[in-house]
Order: structure tokens, then sequence, then C-alpha cells
């Protein structure tokens, strides 16, 4: 899961999956929504689903046409949550928990020579 670097990668983003989260660019930008990516390590460049989240909640997530349509990825054109189920619970928790890059890092005691 990443965000979009700017508000064209949003709008690139709702035209290679075929849904609206383009219109949300703006709203992204300006901090009054939070758009994220969910992509596959292996095909970083190829969209999953897009995510809007608000703190730690899920307000929506969608792939392919909104699920209206089959897809390689999803032929059953079932819910996004249910296929990432796993993969999205570990990833609510570690945001629910205030994620690791949030933290100060522990620093070293010298040892005393």
């Amino acid at each position: 899961i990443r965000p979009p670097v700017n508000a064209e990668e949003i709008v690139r983003e709702g035209k290679m999956l075929h849904h609206c989260v383009g219109g949300y660019a703006e709203r992204h930008m300006n901090g009054s929504a939070t758009i994220l990516f969910l992509r596959d390590r292996k095909r970083p460049g190829k969209p999953l689903v897009t995510i809007e989240v608000q703190g730690d909640t899920i307000r929506q997530i969608h792939g392919w046409d909104d699920e209206r349509t089959k897809c390689k990825e999803n032929p059953g054109r079932k819910d996004p949550r249910k296929i990432y189920e796993k993969f999205l619970a570990a990833w609510l928790a570690w945001v629910a928990a205030g994620s690791r890059r949030e933290k100060k890092p522990k620093r070293k005691k010298e040892s005393a020579a």
C-alpha cells in the first residue's frame, strides 16, 4: 500500500481501473481525503485496488470498474475487502498501532571504555 505521488497519478489510477478516483485528486492533495494504492510487489506499476481511508478505517475500496465487470484479477467480481481481507486486517492493525515509521528510533547506548 502506498500513497499517490501527485494528483496526476490519482487521475491515471482512475483511468487504468475505470473508476472515479480521479475526482478525488484535489481532495487528496488538500488533505480532506486520503487515497492509497494497493499493488503487488511483483508488479508495482499495475493497479490492483484503490483505497480511501479515514484514520485507520477503510471508507471505500475498489478495483477494476468498481467490480461491475470481470477482470483477470477478479473474475468473480468479489468485494476487494474479501479478496484482500487478511492483508488489510494486518495493515489496519499496523496503522492503528501507530506504525513503526511514526515512532522515534531507539538509539543504542554507547558503552563506556
